[in-house]
Order: structure tokens, then C-alpha cells, then sequence
């Protein structure tokens, strides 16, 4: 269990909120910018402008790559503990599949089909999570996604075996 105190959570809570906040706002800005760079008459301004939100872009799929890898690690890690954070590392991977096609883009290309299956086999009895992981596995990759966790559960199979 988390053994944190109260006041700790809520400061980092209140932060995330912060930051939430932040960072719609930020993706807003860059966002008027690409559209505002391209109705630019100067052909020297628009290519400058269009160079910065390419940059902008390589870095914000980077970060999303980044994310997508560290919610892996971090079910791998609950996984391996036995941790119910495994629950909330899964809701959240759900969460992102189901709302950016590059999330499931960058999950699937970290490992992802493999590490929920290992998630899946390290917490046999848990429908929940059972239900949880082949529905995250439907939403990465329909219904091959859904075949391949089911058939790599029938064959008793984990990843690297």
C-alpha cells in the first residue's frame, strides 16, 4: 500500500490538476500558431513558422512515446508486486487508447500487447482485471488484438517463452 501522508497525495493531486490545466492551455497556443502560421503571406515567416511546429511536434510525440512507455513500466511493476495499482495503471492505458490513434500507436510499438499479457498471467482469479486487459488489448488492435492476448493466454504462453 501507498504509506504516504494524506497531505503529500493531495499536494501532488492539486499539482497534477495544475498541470492539466497548463497543459491544455499550452496545446491551445501551439495549436492557433500552426493554424495562424499557415494563412501567413511571407513565404519566409510561414517557413520559419512551419519549422517551429514541426520541432514543436517532435517533441510532444515524444513525450506521448515517453508516457506510453512508462505506464507499461509502471504496470509491469504492479504486476510484479502484486499491486492494485495494476487496476489504475490499466484504466489509464485504456484511457489514452481510447483517445489518441497515436497512443495506441506508441503502446503497441513499447511492448504493449506483451505486457498486459504478462499483467494478465501474473494476476490469475482477477476477472476484473481479466475483463480490464482484454478490453485494452480490443482497443489497441481490435479484434487481432483481442486473438492474440486470448490465444497467448491459451497456450500458457508469456512473453520471451
Amino acid at each position: 500500500g501507498d504509506h504516504r501522508p494524506a497531505a503529500m497525495c493531495q499536494g501532488s493531486l492539486a499539482t497534477l490538476q495544475a498541470l492539466e490545466g497548463k497543459t491544455k492551455g499550452a496545446v491551445s497556443a501551439a495549436l492557433e500558431f500552426s493554424a495562424a502560421a499557415a494563412r501567413v503571406g511571407n513565404e519566409d515567416l510561414r517557413a520559419a513558422s512551419a519549422q517551429l511546429v514541426a520541432d514543436g511536434l517532435t517533441m510532444l510525440e515524444g513525450h506521448g512515446q515517453r508516457c506510453a512507455r512508462f505506464m507499461l513500466q509502471a504496470l509491469q511493476t504492479a504486476a510484479g508486486a502484486g499491486s492494485d495499482a495494476m487496476h489504475d495503471a490499466l484504466w489509464m492505458l485504456q484511457r489514452l487508447a481510447q483517445r489518441s490513434d497515436s497512443c495506441k500507436v506508441w503502446i503497441l510499438a513499447a511492448g504493449g500487447a506483451e505486457v498486459v499479457h504478462a499483467a494478465l498471467v501474473a494476476r490469475p482469479g482477477d476477472d476484473k482485471f481479466a475483463q480490464s486487459s482484454a478490453w485494452l488489448a480490443y482497443t489497441l488492435d481490435g479484434l487481432r488484438g483481442l486473438a492474440d492476448l486470448l490465444c497467448r493466454s491459451r497456450a500458457g504462453t508469456s512473453p520471451g517463452h
